[in-house]
């Protein structure tokens, strides 16, 4: 009687290779779908950070009767020391010293040097630990987002009244002023609409100075060139940490390169104290009636500015 073998079939190279294919395929789709959803989720989570830090400002301005001032003076601070103990951070404020002295002096190093993640944007590429390297308070905690104070002149062709913004810096002359009347915007003064008035938006990257998505380690933008904005140096972009007075961004706008000013590039070319962000087309922003939206990059200048400025009296089509 005859034994009938059995015998498999086993993979023939062309069949290997084909399988690797699909394989490599599906790879690449499900790495896509990753980024994808990543990138969704720290684009909610900095929308989020954003609505908090609009509704401390409101809160601040429920207890003062208007908002903070983007910048004091003569002692220097900056807007989100004031809203701490309006976004559970009571425990750092207790520590931080406003009367009579700047955020710079030792007195504060500590309580500057403590990194509030709210803060922080989670699209950022950089250690979300990283030091503000300013000269003043080296290891101060850092922030990516702005209060954009208004526009600088060259931009004011696209203003009808005036360039100011919500975080307007009228300087008082002494710093009790500021502790007992607020100074700063009221909601009577946004004449163009809390809905149409930009509050706080993105400027990540700092301290490192990056323009059109990549990091640049050369030294100063020319002086020449600055308009007024002398933020560049050695590489490193100052107003990066939360405490310092010089986190608030009157708009310059950059050419494409970000190495000059007055441009037409007014999000995501440099972030040398203007509006960048490193979501995919745009950045998020809040605005002073509360809300947060995602706006492109493309943008026009007339409308970007119309939405910085609070009192221009421009007409604000979609965008």
């Amino acid at each position: 009687m005859a034994i009938q073998k059995s015998t498999s079939k086993a993979f023939t190279l062309i069949e290997l290779l084909v399988v690797i294919a699909i394989i490599a395929i599906l790879i690449g789709l499900l790495i896509a779908a990753v980024q994808k959803i990543r990138e969704a989720d720290s684009r909610l989570t900095c929308a989020n950070n954003l609505k908090q830090m609009a509704m401390a400002l409101h809160n601040y301005h429920d207890t003062n009767n208007r908002f903070p001032l983007g910048r004091t003076k003569p002692f220097l601070h900056g807007w989100p020391v004031f809203i701490l103990p309006y976004m559970e951070q009571q425990n750092i404020y207790n520590q931080y010293t406003i009367k009579n002295q700047n955020w710079f002096d030792p007195i504060n190093y500590k309580a500057a040097q403590m990194q509030v993640k709210t803060f922080i944007c989670p699209a950022c590429p950089d250690d979300k630990n990283r030091p503000a390297k300013d000269n003043k308070n080296p290891n101060a905690a850092i922030t990516d987002y702005t209060i954009p104070g208004g526009i600088t002149d060259a931009f004011m062709v696209f203003s009808l009244n005036n360039g100011k913004g919500v975080a307007q810096t009228p300087f008082p002359s002494n710093l009790a002023v500021i502790n007992s009347m607020g100074i700063g915007t009221a909601f009577s003064e946004i004449r163009d609409g809390t809905s149409n008035s930009f509050l706080v938006y993105e400027s990540g990257g700092r301290p490192k100075h990056y323009i059109s998505g990549k990091v640049i380690g050369q030294a100063d933008v020319d002086s020449a060139t600055k308009c007024g904005n002398t933020s560049v140096t050695n590489g490193i972009t100052s107003g990066a940490a939360w405490a310092d007075d010089g986190n608030n961004s009157p708009v310059h706008g950059f050419n494409k390169d970000g190495t000059f000013c007055s441009e037409a590039c007014l999000m995501n070319c440099t972030n040398n104290q203007e509006a960048y962000s490193f979501h995919s087309g745009g950045m998020n922003a809040s605005f002073a009636d509360g809300s947060v939206r995602y706006i492109n990059e493309n943008i026009s200048i007339i409308t970007f500015c119309a939405l910085v400025t609070m009192a221009g009296g421009e007409v604000i089509s979609d965008y």
